[in-house]
């Protein structure tokens, strides 16, 4: 395994313009495009024209992290579900390389003919290509078929942290890469006015919390149910992990002993108390931000490139088996929960986070120019 280490510190005041500017725009969401006789609605394929489409053919399903993750989970269970529905071999295929970015490359390269789908995390995927010229994609290169469960992150830490400490300074957290946590971890910290250390090159979620455990890193910031399985798992009974902050502006049904991120009563609130009421309103600013930006969307993406017909029946199967019982009912049998959306309301989600990501984007990239990245 090989980690990379980076430290990072934030001033608020150089970059907040660039910031406040887009955050109006990035909470509202994207406006979606308008029906006309220029620009109308396709005609759903019928079932036998899908049969049709789908005979002989193979779904693979692309996850970004090694079998047996949370993803992994989620795709195992809907891949029966879409053999089921389409009459086609569903497969999942584990491609955990780069942190995720061999799965992006693998279903934004893929032939216009394969059926093919991405399933991860709409902000890890948005944050990648974003990030990195090298991936030569964008959003436009994915189409949306559908969200399977929208969630929240918390910081899962050692027992003995306490971000409610004036005392504690400075964090240290585990990752699988450097993007992906300078919003949940990079900019969280700024606007607890902590310096974060991220240390990269963790597998998975469940390694990052085995570094907790041998004292590696301080925490991880990871989905609410991620903390809550780490917290009921054997490993941690000994009291050796708690969940130290919510990235919410309110209590977290999930956990609501921790504290929580912004608005009143928040842990901005608190640690900013002493400071100028300008810059504790900026760090109210950047902790909304940061908590729209980490409702972590777990999404089910195509590529925009594929011919039209393959990708309307995909679309149709996809979405038909996202809101059916056999794939609530296979979730729940993996202790996983699904709040799935479809349709224009899963495209309005996950466009809503790409717009709160360019927004946001000149302070992340103050941030890694400053770390020579």
């Amino acid at each position: 395994m090989i980690f990379e280490s980076v430290s990072m510190t934030l001033s608020f005041p150089g970059h907040r313009a660039a910031l406040i500017a887009g955050l109006s725009l990035c909470l509202a969401g994207p406006a979606l495009a308008q029906t006309s006789p220029q620009n109308p609605v396709p005609r759903p394929p019928t079932p036998e024209e899908c049969a049709a489409v789908f005979d002989g053919q193979r779904i693979t399903l692309v996850v970004s992290n090694e079998a047996g993750g949370g993803y992994d989970l989620y795709a195992r269970a809907l891949a029966p579900v879409l053999s089921e529905l389409s009459g086609a071999s569903a497969l999942v295929s584990n491609l955990p390389g780069g942190g995720g970015k061999a799965a992006i490359v693998r279903v934004t390269t893929a032939a216009s003919s394969e059926m093919v789908v991405l399933f991860d995390s709409a902000n890890d995927t948005l944050s990648a290509l974003l990030t990195d010229p090298s991936l030569n994609a964008s959003l436009a290169d994915l189409s949306v078929l559908g969200v399977v469960h929208s969630e929240g992150e918390v910081w899962l830490a050692r027992s003995d942290l306490d971000l409610t400490d004036p005392a504690t300074t400075s964090v240290v957290s585990g990752s699988t890469m450097i993007e992906s946590n300078l919003i949940p971890v990079g900019l969280t910290a700024s606007t607890l006015g902590l310096q974060a250390s991220l240390v990269a090159g963790y597998g998975s979620s469940s390694e990052n919390v085995e570094a907790i455990l041998r004292g590696e890193v301080d925490m991880t910031s990871v989905s609410a149910t991620t903390a809550r399985r780490a917290l009921d798992s054997s490993d941690a009974e000994s009291g050796a992990l708690k969940v130290v902050l919510s990235l919410s502006d309110a209590p977290n049904p999930a956990h609501p002993d921790a504290p929580w991120l912004g608005g009143a009563g928040g842990l901005v609130d608190q640690r900013s108390t002493t400071l100028p009421k300008e810059e504790r309103a900026q760090r109210q600013d950047l902790a909304r931000t940061v908590i729209a930006l980490t409702n972590n969307l777990r999404t089910v993406f195509a590529p925009a490139g594929m011919d039209p017909a393959p990708k309307a029946c995909l679309a149709s199967v996809v979405a038909a088996a996202l809101t059916s019982d056999a794939f609530k009912d296979g979730a729940a049998a993996v202790k996983r929960p699904i709040t799935p959306m479809i349709g224009t309301e899963a495209e309005a989600a996950v466009n809503a986070i790409d717009t709160a990501y360019r927004s946001a984007r000149p302070l992340l990239e103050a941030m890694l120019e400053k770390q020579g990245g």
